[in-house]
C-alpha cells in the first residue's frame, strides 16, 4: 500500500501549495482513499480476507538514554488509514470494528460520532508487524581470529533468515508472537510461539 506514498505525498503537497488562497475542501482526496473505497466494494461483494502491507517508517517511540530499545511498532504514515494503536486513533478503530460487525442496519459508534471514512470502509481486525529475528553482534572483546572461528555458526543463523511476527488487535492489550522462515519449498512456523 505504501508503494506510491512519496509520489502521492509530493502531488498532494503541490496541490495544497497551489490552492493556498482557496478552500482546502476543494482539494482532491489522498489517492489511497480511492484504493480503500475499491477494496471496500470488493469486500462487500465477495467477503474476502484482505491483507494490506506497508513499510514501517517511523517508530512509535524513540530509544531512551537508559539504553532501552526503541518500540518494535511504527506510526501509521498512510492517511486516511486507521491508526488503532496510536492514542488519536484507538477509540475510532474500536468503534469501527464494532460498527463493521453484522447487526442489522447501519451501526454507529457508541458515542454517536461517525468514524472517519477509512475506518468505516475497511476496519482493521489484526495488525501484524514483521521484523528479522535479531542476531547478536560479536562481543567487543572478540578478535578477528575469534570472529573467523565463529563465522560458520553465525552464517547458519543468517542463512536461516527467521522473521519475528508481533500480532495485535484493536482494543486488546495482549500481543501475540510467532517466528517463521521461508525454506526452499515451504514456510515453517515455530509452533511453540503461536498466540
Amino acid at each position: 500500500m505504501s508503494a506510491f506514498y512519496w509520489r502521492d505525498r509530493f502531488t498532494l503537497e503541490q496541490l495544497h501549495d497551489a490552492a493556498q488562497g482557496s478552500s482546502r475542501a476543494n482539494l482532491p482526496p489522498n489517492p489511497i482513499l480511492h484504493v480503500l473505497k475499491s477494496l471496500a466494494k470488493f469486500r462487500a461483494s465477495h467477503r474476502p480476507v484482505i491483507l494490506m502491507t506497508n513499510w514501517g517508517l517511523n517508530p512509535l517511540g524513540k530509544p531512551l538514554a537508559t539504553g532501552e530499545p526503541e518500540s518494535p511498532f511504527y506510526r501509521q504514515h498512510l492517511h486516511p488509514f486507521p491508526a488503532p494503536f496510536e492514542p488519536h486513533g484507538a477509540a475510532e478503530a474500536v468503534a469501527s470494528l464494532e460498527s463493521s460487525q453484522p447487526q442489522g442496519g447501519n451501526a454507529t459508534p457508541r458515542d454517536g460520532s461517525r468514524p472517519r471514512l477509512a475506518e468505516s470502509v475497511l476496519p482493521l481486525h489484526y495488525h501484524i508487524t514483521l521484523h528479522p529475528s535479531p542476531i547478536d553482534p560479536f562481543p567487543a572483546t572478540f578478535s578477528l581470529g575469534d570472529a573467523l572461528r565463529h563465522e560458520d555458526m553465525r552464517s547458519v543463523l543468517v542463512k536461516k533468515g527467521e522473521i519475528r511476527g508481533l500480532v495485535r488487535a484493536p482494543g486488546e492489550e495482549e500481543i501475540g508472537e510467532f517466528t517463521f522462515r521461508i525454506g526452499d519449498r515451504e514456510v515453517l512456523v515455530d509452533p511453540d510461539e503461536l498466540p
